[in-house]
């Protein structure tokens, strides 16, 4: 996301790329992530996109969550 006006943006390495960063509250992240991460995992399946997970409290108190898809793929 761009701090300045919270568009999602391409990214400036593929322009057919589309990155999406969410903060995500820690009590919210095991429901994104799933039991041994299957939730997460079918979400990259079904969509196509890659998505990632940073550890606590590395940007606030919670998680950042990153997806990096193809701008024609399945909806996230």
């Amino acid at each position: 996301m761009d701090s300045d006006n919270n568009s999602v943006h391409k990214s400036s390495v593929d322009a057919d790329n589309v990155q999406l960063k969410v903060l995500v509250p820690s009590i919210a992240a095991g429901a994104i992530i799933g039991k041994g991460g299957e939730a997460i995992t079918a979400v990259q399946t079904e969509t196509g996109a890659k998505v990632k997970m940073s550890k606590s409290n590395d940007f606030y108190p919670g998680k950042l969550g990153a997806a990096d898809a193809k701008e024609d793929c399945s909806s996230l």
